[in-house]
């Protein structure tokens, strides 16, 4: 389930380089990629997890 919101988040922002939020720094905001990557794969894993 985490797998696919991944993918159809990072084909959005573009493809892999979301998660990495360095190709997408360079055209999007990389605070933006950086912190919708980073605390938010976390963050939404334990929770969805848990529950």
């Amino acid at each position: 389930m985490e797998k696919k919101k991944e993918d159809e988040e990072s084909k959005q922002t573009g493809g892999s380089g979301a998660k990495k939020s360095t190709a997408t720094s360079k055209g999007k905001g990389n605070e933006d990629a950086d912190v919708q990557s980073e605390p938010s794969t976390p963050a939404r894993q334990e929770p969805v997890t848990v529950e």
